[in-house]
């Protein structure tokens, strides 16, 4: 239970990281991964391979969070984070 707490809490506050980043609006982030790391004590979440991250066309912005259709260069990191989020917060409270 107290690694699943950290791993939220790590998930959050990347979550709010990437909304506020001007960065990542203006970036399509395909084939990006976490980099989930825990050893019974300590957990830590790192975003990593940003080899194929490119910028969205001029004057376009992505919300990562929005469906993907053809051109529009969403790629769903943050619904993929939403999910995670739930999916922890359902062990979290399952295990309380």
């Amino acid at each position: 239970p107290h690694v699943h707490r950290q791993l939220l809490e790590r998930f959050k506050i990347l979550r709010q990281k990437i909304e506020s980043s001007k960065f990542l609006m203006k970036h399509e982030v395909i084939g990006s991964s976490l980099l989930i790391i825990h050893d019974g004590w300590k957990a830590g979440v790192w975003m990593i391979d940003f080899a194929k991250t490119v910028p969205v066309p001029e004057g376009k912005s992505v919300s990562h969070r929005s469906s993907w259709v053809l051109g529009n260069h969403e790629d769903g990191y943050l619904t993929g984070l939403d999910n995670l989020i739930s999916v922890v917060e359902s062990c979290t409270s399952s295990t309380s």
